[in-house]
């Protein structure tokens, strides 16, 4: 999602669960990534990952709200996701920066469901948060990505 392309977060379905009994409600667990690009190697490195049950209906209230919202707005509409179990958030914002208009995207992760980090000891802080420029393309990719992991699971 990111403007630059050397860093990013990625959110990849990895496998939805249904509850015994009640088939409307089931949660898809997720790998939520920051990751940044390395020239080098020509791929992208994972500095932190976190493996969260996102219940289905946030995922789909995200898609639903990102598809309906105006990113071509007024400088400073914002767009604001946490689901029902807050381990993360999303956050877009549109900003002017050097003269043109971007979106400003913070993302959010709680940081007791870091299982994977680059960082050897992290003290006085619960959270962590990656802040990005990108533009409304990005994102709409990014949601199209996310609609097809979805279908690919359910």
């Amino acid at each position: 999602m990111n403007g630059d392309q050397d860093i990013c977060f990625e959110l990849l379905c990895l496998s939805i669960n249904k509850e015994p009994g009640d088939p409307e409600f089931s949660y898809i667990t997720c790998e939520l990534s920051f990751r940044w690009y390395e020239f080098h190697s020509n791929q992208f490195r994972t500095s932190i990952s976190t493996v969260l049950n996102i219940y289905k209906s946030d995922l789909d209230r995200l898609v639903t709200s990102l598809e309906k919202f105006n990113f071509d707005g007024e400088v400073g509409a914002a767009f604001e996701f946490e689901p029902v179990d807050p381990d993360f958030s999303l956050t877009i914002r549109k900003v002017e920066h050097y003269k043109k208009q971007v979106q400003l995207v913070t993302v959010w992760i709680d940081f007791i469901n870091i299982r994977d980090h680059l960082y050897p000891k992290v003290h006085g802080d619960d959270s962590i948060a990656l802040r990005f420029h990108t533009d409304s393309e990005k994102i709409m990719n990014f949601v199209n990505e996310l609609k097809r992991e979805m279908d690919r699971l359910t």
